[in-house]
């Protein structure tokens, strides 16, 4: 079901491009934003906090290489203890990908094609990501070297074109912010990088070191975060807020030499990797079923997965206070530090009891 294994550099850019996706798509009234001064610092502690949230990850994977958290969970805990532990990252995932397709159906009916058909896009959109998840971790990070490469001419493109009207001053109406309003948007930050906990499920299958892959994809991150937000602003101000998709926006205002509504190029490649997205959540989600459902032959798995991430992306865009209810729980950070932090120090806390406990007891 892992289909191989991945350099650690592979993995690093294949999470990147899953990341970017959920800035590019970030509505900044989902939540309570922050702007200008207070936006830098929150990303910078978000450096600190995404490490810290791993130092027991880091112990664990550098004394158990070529492991990941799940089987590691069953050695230390035991076949119930381990189930359980498989079956909350199988709920984690499933959570993901129906949040990651409900975003999707968002995006695609309200800004590009708003007379679609809410079941069809999710149909179609989660269709894909399973049929890539099939091909294995290993199968899917091919492709995104190409993909990150074609993204970063396209920033380039958009950085260009929106240069000229950049000014700083519209970064001085919203240099403060209240202390909540900044540990908000910490946990903001923190919670929409599932990726983080992607790296539990994927580290029996790097080729490097687990730690020095994390700590560069988390550095990479939040210093995109800080461009992101610096492009959005400097360019348009307090009207950014307002916008559903910022950066959307943005591609739309700009103008590269004589080549007018350049969004269409974004959009193209925002679509894929969208799909990458959801296709990498599909794959983390079947990885952590075929452990406590292991009979199940792999189309059955994906297939089953696919089906009930279809079922919950569709009740999250058909109801929208529920879509709100589900993304709040989600930024009280509480799942993500359970399965990145709490689980990791679990298993290092009682790998070291059973280390010291006596033989023959």
């Amino acid at each position: 079901m892992l289909g191989g294994n991945v350099r650690v550099r592979q993995l690093v850019v294949l999470l990147l491009v899953s990341r970017i996706f959920t800035t590019l798509t970030y509505i900044p009234q989902a939540g309570k934003s922050t702007s200008g001064l207070v936006t830098l610092l929150v990303n910078g502690a978000g450096i600190v906090a995404a490490i810290l949230l791993a130092l027991p990850a880091f112990v664990v994977f550098h004394k158990n290489k070529g492991q990941n958290v799940l089987d590691l969970s069953y050695t230390t805990f035991g076949r119930v203890g381990g189930s359980a532990v498989a079956g909350l990252y199988t709920l984690y995932f499933l959570a993901c990908t129906a949040i990651a397709a409900a975003k999707f159906e968002y995006f695609v009916t309200t800004v590009l094609f708003p007379q679609s058909a809410s079941a069809a896009v999710l149909f179609t959109v989660i269709l894909t990501g399973a049929v890539i998840a099939s091909f294995g971790l290993e199968g899917i990070s091919r492709s995104t070297l190409v993909v990150m490469a074609v993204f970063v001419l396209s920033l380039a493109i958009t950085v260009f074109s929106v240069f000229p009207i950049i000014h700083t001053y519209n970064y001085l109406p919203m240099a403060m912010g209240s202390l909540d309003k900044m540990v908000y948007g910490l946990l903001e930050s923190l919670s929409q990088t599932a990726e983080l906990a992607f790296f539990m499920l994927a580290a029996s299958s790097i080729k490097g070191s687990f730690a020095k892959g994390y700590c560069a994809f988390v550095t990479i991150t939040f210093a995109g975060f800080m461009l992101f937000y610096l492009l959005v602003e400097g360019s348009m101000g307090i009207f950014a807020l307002s916008q559903p998709f910022p950066f959307y926006t943005l591609a739309s205002i700009g103008e590269f030499f004589s080549f007018e509504r350049q969004e269409a190029i974004h959009v193209s490649i925002w679509i894929f990797m969208g799909t990458l997205n959801i296709a990498i959540y599909v794959w983390a989600a079947c990885v952590s079923a075929s452990y406590w459902a292991g009979k199940l032959k792999k189309p059955v798995l994906i297939a089953a997965v696919g089906i009930v991430a279809f079922g919950l992306a569709w009740l999250l865009a058909g109801n929208l206070k529920l879509f709100a209810d589900v993304l709040f729980a989600m930024r009280t950070l509480i799942p993500l530090a359970a399965v990145v932090f709490l689980v990791p120090l679990l298993l290092l806390v009682f790998s070291k009891r059973r280390a010291k406990k006596p033989c023959g007891k």
